[in-house]
């Protein structure tokens, strides 16, 4: 049995920030009128795999609410880095790591000293925050979930934007924000579809990609 580090309850953190509106989605069917070219951006809907440019941003949509109108994209690039430079237990410190939190995860960590040298794969995310945004951020397990429930269509996406698809070999997997230990951190397969069952060194190399709410 693995056994998480987190709480069952935390504090709010500070909103997922960003700004800029979606550019894409459908206009008004019925009564023989033109679609509006320029529909308010509370009536626009989106799809899974759906190409998104919001302000500075852009990447392929992933996760939806209910609405259809808000949820989760990724970068449309990928790095290859380490989670972290140096062994430490960071929950000792007074942290907490949540798997269905990656936003939260990528606040505590920018709380920390010295964070864009000790930790190459959060950085790595927060590069994408130009501009004073503070949107970017490494996915937490759960929502690595989200990417590998539609990864066909997503890669699909990725292939026709002419970007690199999500690697899914046997022996790939990506860093998630969540740490096991002062030697090792949570990584997740595309191949098996869960948490990757081999090499959680921190300081060795996986894939990373930069998650966002939108």
């Amino acid at each position: 049995m693995v056994i998480l580090p987190y709480s069952c309850t935390k504090p709010s953190p500070t909103e997922p920030g960003g700004e800029g509106t979606g550019t894409e989605g459908g206009g008004n069917e019925g009564g023989g009128e033109e679609p509006d070219p320029n529909p308010p951006a509370d009536s626009i809907t989106y799809k899974i795999g759906d190409y998104l440019k919001e302000g500075l941003s852009e990447g392929i949509i992933v996760h939806l609410d209910e609405t259809a109108q808000h949820g989760l994209m990724i970068s449309l690039d990928q790095g290859k880095t380490c989670w972290s430079t140096e062994y430490q237990m960071l929950t000792n410190e007074g942290g907490e790591f949540y798997p269905d939190d990656g936003y939260w995860n990528m606040q505590f960590i920018k709380g920390l000293e010295n964070w864009k040298d000790l930790y190459p794969a959060f950085a790595w995310c927060d590069n994408k925050n130009v501009l004073g945004l503070n949107a970017w951020y490494l996915p937490s397990i759960d929502e690595y979930q989200y990417i590998y429930a539609s990864l066909d269509i997503i890669n699909e996406s990725l292939i026709s934007l002419d970007c690199e698809p999500l690697h899914t070999g046997a022996n790939d997997c990506y860093w998630t924000s969540m740490e096991i230990g002062p030697q090792s951190a949570y990584a997740f397969s595309f191949f098996y579809g869960e948490i990757s069952s081999y090499d959680y060194d921190k300081k060795n190399e996986h894939y990373v990609i930069a998650m966002r709410h939108f």
